[in-house]
């Protein structure tokens, strides 16, 4: 999937992994483009594209920081998105 499509294009048409993966190689994108950091981001969105295990499950269970490279900030997009559907930093990072 292009790195540049609008959240809202895609929220809730594809699987909630694929969305989540999605929005972390976005935030990664924009990070860089600030001047900062986004490769933590990439790593996390390639971790939870490859995995095989449910997302959804181990957010609820308190063990998303299991899957490789999410620790507990990411953890916390991850939940916000499955909660909310939409993470605040993302929306913050598309706005500055």
């Amino acid at each position: 999937m292009p790195l540049r499509i609008p959240h809202q294009l895609f929220h809730g048409k594809i699987e909630i992994k694929d969305e989540i993966s999605h929005v972390l190689q976005q935030i990664g994108y924009l990070l860089d483009m600030i001047g900062k950091r986004g490769s933590a981001y990439r790593k996390a969105a390639n971790q939870i594209f490859k995995t095989t295990d449910d997302i959804t499950k181990l957010t609820k269970e308190g063990r998303i920081t299991e899957i490789s490279g999410v620790g507990e900030k990411i953890g916390k997009i991850i939940e916000e998105i499955i909660e909310n559907g939409k993470s605040e930093y993302y929306l913050k990072l598309i706005n500055l």
